[in-house]
């Protein structure tokens, strides 16, 4: 028996509870879930097979996304930018050396340098700490090719 993909993204719907038309007639008696990106129903199902199989562990998965969602990544260079940014001594000794201000580790194989772009301040920032400084750098204003706008930090442009 094979199973089309649309077969398979309905039955999925059906197994989860969720409705892929919206009824707000009875919506207010009970919750829908919203039927999941095409990408996050494949990953949802790949995981559940592979831990149904033994191969993964749930916890030991779990563990590694929180790795990667709050420890490693962009969010570490937000946080330089947003120190950078209050600290004048360390904005002055990450300039002078990056490695030595944050003691980079590089893990890619491929790459021969790393570099991280220093963006402006944006006006209207002063009163913010580091954390809701760091919360508007992005990826891009990072690498050089966007510069953190004015509205990102919650105040008019």
């Amino acid at each position: 028996m094979t199973t089309t993909r649309r077969d398979f993204l309905a039955a999925a719907v059906t197994a989860a509870g969720a409705t892929a038309v919206p009824d707000h007639a009875h919506a207010a008696d009970h919750i829908h879930q919203d039927v999941p990106a095409d990408v996050e129903l494949r990953v949802k199902s790949l995981e559940s097979l592979l831990v149904e199989k033994g191969l993964v562990d749930r916890a030991a998965l779990d563990a590694l996304v929180d790795v990667h969602e709050n420890r490693v990544g962009p969010r570490n260079g937000a946080r330089v930018v947003a120190r950078a940014w209050i600290d004048p001594g360390y904005k002055t000794r990450l300039l002078a050396s990056g490695t030595t201000a944050i003691e980079v580790r590089v893990w890619d194989s491929t790459a021969e340098q790393r570099y991280l772009v220093l963006p402006e301040r944006p006006t209207g920032t002063e009163r913010l700490g580091e954390d809701a400084l760091a919360a508007l750098v992005t990826r891009d204003s990072m690498i050089g090719v966007a510069k953190i706008m004015p509205q990102q930090s919650g105040r008019p442009a």
